[in-house]
């Protein structure tokens, strides 16, 4: 189904014509409309991989201002640039890191799609986690404590308030970043309880925020 949208840039705002994508994780737009709001694409910026009509292909990825949907206004949305997911009538796909804002019921007898928002607060672990890179260090004390060293490098333009990483291995612990300025890492320093077994971790985003 085709949408109105509104999204803003650092230079402009445009009223524009989505596709609601309930398959895609990440809202795309097409360079042509990035480039009318006035959002660069840097040449290091992350890259995932999108599944289009003509098959897979990498997209880098930004952050634009704002995205009014259904008269809600999301600040800070995640979008890859993908000239193959456009067509004459529409710019983009909207994906999770959007429509996920909301209840959706589609009323198929009038054509209808219904958007609730949800209370907020909302988790932006979708927007967050391709700008924050994540690392941790154990260190198991001679006395037996062992403690988790986690790192967050904040690669994108706008600061992230918080983030719950966690650190799993026999069991799950939570470290909580916040304030990561653009450019700048945070980091904080959880013990785990004494004779904890966690030679072998993942550590993953939980929940997260601009």
């Amino acid at each position: 189904m085709i949408v109105p949208v509104h999204v803003e840039g650092p230079r402009a705002g445009a009223d524009v014509s989505m596709i609601f994508d309930t398959g895609a994780t990440l809202t795309t737009l097409d360079p042509a409309t990035l480039a009318a709001i006035g959002v660069q694409v840097p040449p290091d910026a992350p890259e995932v991989t999108v599944r289009t009509a003509a098959g897979e292909r990498q997209a880098r990825l930004v952050v634009i201002d704002r995205l009014w949907l259904a008269g809600v206004e999301i600040e800070g949305v995640t979008v890859s640039v993908c000239e193959a997911c456009a067509d004459g009538e529409t710019v983009g796909l909207l994906g999770l890191n959007v429509s996920g804002h909301f209840r959706t019921t589609v009323d198929h007898a009038r054509e209808e799609l219904v958007l609730e928002p949800r209370p907020l607060p909302w988790d932006r672990a979708l927007d967050v986690g391709p700008w924050l890179m994540l690392e941790a260090t154990a260190t198991r004390w001679e006395d037996g404590r062992v403690e988790v060293e986690v790192r967050g490098r904040n690669r994108s333009l706008r600061a992230v308030e918080r983030a719950t990483v966690a650190v799993r291995c026999a069991e799950s612990w939570a470290a909580e970043l916040e304030g990561v300025a653009p450019g700048e890492q945070g980091t904080r320093t959880i013990a785990l309880p004494v004779g904890a077994r966690c030679e072998d971790y993942v550590i993953a985003l939980e929940r997260a925020a601009w």
